[in-house]
């Protein structure tokens, strides 16, 4: 059989080959009918047909990875990769996750150009920061026209390197400017906390109130206290107004409140301060994540210009008493903002194409919160495409910046670092200096970095282009992402791609390919 013991193995490596070069299941088929054709053999059984149909697909995933495995070679030749072109670009490094700028409009952008030109803060922190304490001061006055009638409030954690982002900075400098617009649109804030009866007295005395964290593992580790409702209160309190808790010792309750969160954290310790408890009830999914990093240094930070302050300040306020106006006007009821028909539109077709994700929950209360909040900040009396497009960017985002920050859940050090590499693949391929920067390798030591990396490698779920030096998610390992691998097209004449099997199809008494 001309180094084939059956025409069953030569079938097969058609079938395989086949696969290799870009042929379709229909024309692999097709070979391995003819292949069984010829006088003399035995009908071709389906099982037997979707056998070799199954050593097709593995010919496909082994050009998907042939490229990037540290294996030794296939025995068939590697095909030949395509230039680079508009509909197959080069592969390169995918940039960090930054806040894109079609989500940023308003008052809140202008408040982050400004103070991001002289602070080291990411824009993205002042912008959010700004959102939050917005939202809190109008959480009452203004809403969606919808049965839902979420009010505009955000629990946002700003996650980033530890002193470089200026986190802390950035929420001082943000509680400040709103007490600069007046004593009426001062916020109030509680800047420390001990227990759910600490909360709701707090509560009880400001309906209003924003809780301000420099990081959030001191509120984290109060929640954990033994005993405590601190977790499930502010978890209740995100979607409603009023919370009760009866106890031997007497009953907590608050009524008709408006909570608010900003807060900051490093990404190392939010990847690892949760215990399961946050994670069943829900927690996390409630906090809106902003993660980014500062592209700039600035050894001595200069006075922002009091002129250029003084504008901001004035547009901010004359912003406020307009919703304050109209909410008295309506009685004191919240005042609904309509969707156009575009904006609604839009904002169908984005929910429609949810894939279900557990980190996709709550993005569409997130998308409710948002439109009205950027629509007040713009000055819009409506949500117009123009808010629906910022607000669907941000979302967007929000997925990603979900999906890379998650929390990571395992059982030892090495499981974790594998899932946190895992995770810097999602959005696409990362040259190896950007990700061990992203995965702060050296804080785990050589040893436990290179075996992380070699296990995902070794089970392939991570691949690896040496010419690029470019590492990324496999299609196993669920990443919707292409290897840089170039095959040949599936399209075209089919009497091309043969000759491209011709090695493996020669022989068998003089066999030859039909059709």
């Amino acid at each position: 059989m001309n180094g084939f013991p059956s025409d069953s193995e030569r079938a097969y490596s058609i079938a395989y080959h086949a696969g290799v070069y870009g042929l379709t299941a229909e024309d692999c088929a097709r070979l391995v009918v003819d292949l069984y054709s010829r006088p003399g053999k035995k009908a071709l059984h389906r099982a037997k047909l979707e056998k070799t149909l199954r050593a097709w697909a593995k010919g496909r995933e082994a050009a998907a990875q042939h490229a990037h495995d540290d294996a030794e070679p296939s025995r068939c030749p590697t095909p030949e990769p395509r230039e680079a072109t508009a509909a197959t670009p080069e592969l390169t490094s995918t940039p960090e996750l930054t806040v894109p700028e079609a989500g940023m409009i308003g008052v809140a952008r202008d408040f982050a150009d400004l103070y991001g030109q002289y602070l080291e803060s990411p824009r993205s922190f002042f912008y959010f920061n700004l959102l939050a304490y917005f939202g809190a001061i109008v959480a009452r006055q203004i809403t969606l026209d919808s049965v839902l009638a979420p009010e505009p409030r955000l629990y946002t954690v700003k996650v980033g390197p530890s002193s470089d982002s200026r986190k802390s900075t950035l929420l001082r400098i943000t509680e400040q400017f709103f007490r600069s617009l007046g004593e009426e649109w001062a916020p109030d804030s509680l800047m420390s906390l001990e227990s759910a009866e600490g909360l709701a007295k707090e509560l009880n005395e400001h309906p209003q109130l924003v809780l301000h964290f420099d990081e959030l593992k001191s509120f984290v580790d109060k929640a954990k206290a033994e005993s405590s409702v601190l977790f499930p209160m502010v978890s209740t309190l995100f979607e409603r107004g009023d919370y009760d808790n009866r106890t031997r010792e007497g009953n907590l309750a608050v009524r008709n409140v408006s909570l608010s969160l900003v807060a900051a954290c490093t990404a190392d310790t939010y990847a690892t301060m949760f215990d399961a408890r946050f994670f069943n009830i829900g927690f996390l999914n409630r906090l809106w994540i902003v993660a980014d990093r500062t592209t700039k240094q600035i050894p001595v930070p200069k006075p922002v210009p009091v002129p250029s302050v003084e504008r901001l300040q004035q547009r901010t306020v004359d912003l406020l008493p307009i919703l304050k106006r109209a909410w008295q006007a309506n009685l004191y009821r919240p005042v609904p903002l309509r969707l156009t028909a575009d904006a609604e539109a839009m904002c169908a077709e984005w929910y429609h194409a949810r894939e279900g994700s557990i980190v996709e929950k709550r993005l569409d209360s997130y998308g409710h919160r948002l439109m009205v909040l950027l629509a007040a900040t713009a000055g819009a009396s409506k949500i117009d495409a123009t808010v629906m497009t910022a607000v669907l960017a941000l979302l967007r985002y929000q997925l990603n910046a979900r999906r890379e920050c998650d929390p990571v859940n395992a059982e030892n050090q090495i499981a974790g670092l594998e899932e946190r590499i895992r995770r810097t693949f999602r959005r696409g391929p990362v040259s190896r200096r950007d990700l061990q920067r992203r995965c702060h390798y050296e804080r785990v030591g050589l040893w436990m970095w290179k075996t992380a990396l070699d296990n995902l490698t070794r089970a392939r779920e991570v691949w690896h282009d040496k010419k690029r030096d470019l590492y990324g998610l496999s299609v196993e390992a669920g990443c919707q992402q292409v290897a840089p691998i170039a095959v040949p097209s599936t399209k075209g004449d089919l009497t091309s791609r043969k000759q491209r099997l011709s090695p493996y199809l020669r022989g068998g008494g003089g066999y030859t390919l039909r059709g």
